[in-house]
């Protein structure tokens, strides 16, 4: 066998309602790392601790209302919309928009203002290290806006604290795909995030498979073994190749984009050389691990590979001149 095919949802608990809702996945950082533990994986792949800011950003978004008014064929959406995003501060106007029968706007008004402030604020007394939010409902409100706004306020103050404990969707996402990606997998259906992973991974992905399991009943991670069969290698060979050539024409694109880079007689700075070696070195190391573990050809990847070489051999020269 050589190795496994792999996909992963983290999708959440699916709730028994007639719009088919999904609750969001509940798993504190703590209780993940108990589970790396566990199960032998990675500690340098566990998800950071949620930042205060990041969860007061992420629950503003989550939070929006819908509500009739007394005017026929009218209603009112409540909206949130960030206006400042400071060092020290940020602020989000929560909006009132009147939309008529035809579906329109008609109007826009704020109603209310959230703002965050970071720990490293330190006018009007506050001390850095402190981080605090707040929320301000504008005065003169009818009772119908004033009520929802502050049901608004309240749901926001309940997906903050959250935001906080949990550990986020998309950063448990980014987790297993990190972990998938950097088990040297080849992309085989890009937009159905469907990966090999060579046998040798088997123990780790083993654990991944488990850690998916514990996350939320919602989410799943499947693996179909690939026989060694010259229809799979060739398979393999293909998407091995688009995936070096992918890289490699990221990378000479980038490198091209570089201010003055086609003018031979300018100089290139040694930290911009040393950035596009070590993705020119990425690439390498995969290209030669598939190689080594699988045998796959690489006619059209050693080109590509060869291509972003003689820009970086280029680019060394410069660097030797200026030393000079």
């Amino acid at each position: 066998m050589l190795g496994s095919l792999l996909w992963f949802t983290i999708a959440g608990k699916r709730l028994d309602d007639d719009e088919g809702e999904s609750a969001s996945v509940q798993v504190t950082r703590p209780q993940m790392a108990a589970w790396f533990e566990e199960l032998g994986l990675d500690m340098n792949y566990l998800p950071a601790a949620a930042r205060a800011v990041d969860a007061f950003r992420a629950a503003s978004s989550d939070v929006g209302v819908r509500y009739d008014l007394p005017a026929e064929g009218q209603r009112a959406e409540l909206v949130v919309q960030e206006v400042t995003n400071s060092s020290e501060v940020v602020v989000r106007h929560v909006l009132r928009e009147v939309i008529d029968a035809r579906s329109q706007a008609v109007r826009q008004d704020k109603v209310a203002e959230l703002k965050f402030y970071r720990a490293s604020r330190t006018n009007r007394g506050r001390r850095p290290g402190t981080e605090s939010w707040k929320y301000v409902i504008l005065r003169g409100l009818p009772d119908l806006d004033a009520g929802h706004v502050q049901a608004l306020i309240n749901r926001f103050g309940e997906r903050y604290l959250q935001h906080l404990e949990y550990v986020s969707t998309k950063a448990l996402r980014k987790t297993i795909r990190e972990y998938v990606v950097d088990m040297q997998a080849i992309l085989i259906i890009p937009t159905g995030g469907v990966y090999f992973v060579h046998e040798d991974r088997a123990e780790e992905v083993a654990g991944l498979k488990e850690l998916v399991k514990r996350i939320d009943e919602g989410s799943s991670f499947h693996t179909v073994p690939l026989p060694d069969t010259p229809a799979q290698r060739e398979m393999l060979t293909t998407a091995f190749e688009d995936e070096v050539t992918k890289y490699t024409r990221r990378l000479q694109a980038k490198i091209n984009d570089l201010p003055d880079w086609h003018n031979p007689n300018a100089m290139i700075p040694p930290a911009t050389y040393r950035e596009c070696s070590r993705e020119y070195q990425y690439i390498l190391d995969r290209a030669e691990h598939h190689t080594s573990r699988l045998g796959l050809r690489e006619e059209r990847a050693a080109e590509a590979v060869a291509a972003v070489r003689e820009q970086l051999v280029e680019m060394s020269q410069r660097l030797a001149r200026r030393a000079r």
